[in-house]
C-alpha cells in the first residue's frame, strides 16, 4: 500500500510565502450584538443559588454568574 501523508507533514514555515501580500485590519467590534449562552440547571441547583443570593444579599443572576464562571475553570 502507498504511503498516505499526514497533512501536517511540512516545514512550519512552508506556506509562509502565501501570506506575503496579505493586508490585515481590525475592525471595532459591534456592541449592537449580544451573546446569549443556556445552561441547563435542575430546579435543585436553581433553588440552592437563589438561597445563597437571598443568603448573600446578592442578586441572583450575579450568584449564577459565579457559580458558572468557577465551573468554567
Amino acid at each position: 500500500m502507498d504511503r498516505v501523508n499526514d497533512p501536517h507533514d511540512h516545514a512550519p514555515d512552508a506556506f509562509d510565502h502565501l501570506l506575503d501580500d496579505l493586508e490585515v485590519t481590525a475592525q471595532p467590534g459591534n456592541p449592537e450584538i449580544e451573546v446569549t449562552v443556556a445552561v441547563p440547571l435542575s430546579s435543585a441547583t436553581l433553588s440552592s443559588l437563589a438561597a445563597r443570593a437571598a443568603r448573600e444579599g446578592k442578586d441572583v443572576a450575579d450568584v449564577v454568574a459565579d457559580a458558572l464562571r468557577a465551573a468554567a475553570a
